[in-house]
């Protein structure tokens, strides 16, 4: 084989190798921020995927670093929650290979767990996105159900369990839309063995003032032509106008007939002078 067919060869074997090593991600995703109230040193920061604690890291002025190996595992996409010492942190993200994050932390204080009795805090207390649910005196080992209402909630985790001294910490997210006065709502978590605990969470008010009113719009065109109305009823008759004027020759006729009755009357009159004479002449004989 030539040398420049041997070199040929090796630049399409590095071609179809190194490219493929070059892109490819490393199977782990980090995580890191601030944790919020300050904590000591070496708190340790646990982080959460499907119920079970996958990675931890400590705290160092308050910062954390933790970084979640996916090989072997199906992490891609799913969400990783976070554990500030026994305390839920609100804040929750996403797996993916070879990226670094930047999540900062907020974990309520130990003194927000109820204490000695059965009882749920909520941090914070008034909001409108994710609330962490924290709660004491419940059944050790039992599964807890959170409420909104009467509504139950997803959580995170997904499996919410009380520990061994009855203990459970859970994020959820606020079910409701932005409201236009300041509204209280109940939330609650109950236990298998019955054991059950509220508390008030209060949904602020998100609703600028109604804006003023926009100028009308163009007018638009006109539309079709409606069909044609039935007929109206018939309508009163009008009062009697006044009399016409008399038509042609309505003076002459009146005049020929008294000229005819006038001539009539002369010869009924001409006419009886016979008749004597005649009368006359038959008595004589």
């Amino acid at each position: 084989m030539s040398k420049i067919k041997l070199f040929a060869l090796l630049v399409v074997i590095a071609a179809l190798i190194f490219p493929a090593t070059a892109v490819a991600q490393p199977a782990v995703c980090r995580f890191y921020g601030s944790v919020t109230p300050s904590v000591t040193d070496g708190t340790v920061v646990g982080a959460w995927i499907d119920g079970a604690e996958v990675a931890t890291a400590t705290t160092s002025s308050s910062n954390y670093n933790v970084t979640v190996d996916g090989m072997g595992q199906s992490y891609d996409g799913k969400t990783v929650s976070f554990k500030v010492g026994n305390l839920q942190a609100t804040q929750t993200a996403t797996w993916a290979a070879g990226e670094n994050k930047n999540v900062n932390l907020t974990a309520g204080s130990s003194s927000t767990l109820p204490v000695g009795t059965l009882g749920i805090a909520l941090i914070p207390d008034t909001g409108t996105s994710a609330i962490m649910v924290t709660g004491a005196g419940f059944t050790p080992g039992s599964a807890i159900t959170v409420k909104w209402g009467t509504m139950a909630l997803g959580t995170v985790p997904s499996a919410v369990v009380a520990d061994a001294t009855g203990n459970f910490s859970a994020v959820v997210v606020v079910p409701v839309a932005p409201v236009t006065s300041a509204t209280d709502y109940t939330v609650s978590a109950l236990d298998n063995a019955g054991k059950t605990a509220s508390a008030t969470f209060t949904v602020p008010v998100i609703m600028g003032a109604k804006g003023a009113t926009g100028a009308a719009g163009p007018a638009g065109a006109a539309g079709a032509a409606g069909a044609t109305g039935a007929a109206g009823a018939t309508g009163a008759t009008g009062a009697t106008g006044p009399a016409g004027e008399a038509a042609a020759g309505g003076v002459v006729l009146p005049i020929i007939a008294i000229i005819i009755a006038v001539i009539a009357i002369v010869l009924a009159v001409m006419s009886k002078p016979k008749a004597a004479k005649t009368e006359n002449k038959i008595e004589n004989k």
